[in-house]
């Protein structure tokens, strides 16, 4: 799966005693917030890429 196109970043943390981490920057189309609370629209390329890394995304969310 390519995504290069679908990160605006990668961290790679290394801390003794634990396991190795990578952070995705993934790009968010939209944030906003409201009385009953946040909402984030992400392109589908990464709604497709967070799915593929384990994510569930919330009931309703009308994505794909």
């Amino acid at each position: 799966m390519e995504i290069a196109n679908d990160l605006i970043g990668l961290t790679v943390r290394l801390v003794p005693g634990e396991p190795p981490a990578a952070v995705l920057d993934v790009i968010i189309d939209d944030l906003s917030a409201d009385m009953e609370g946040a909402r984030v629209a992400v392109p589908e390329a990464t709604h497709k890429l967070l799915v593929q890394l384990g994510w569930t995304p919330p009931e309703g969310d009308g994505a794909s």
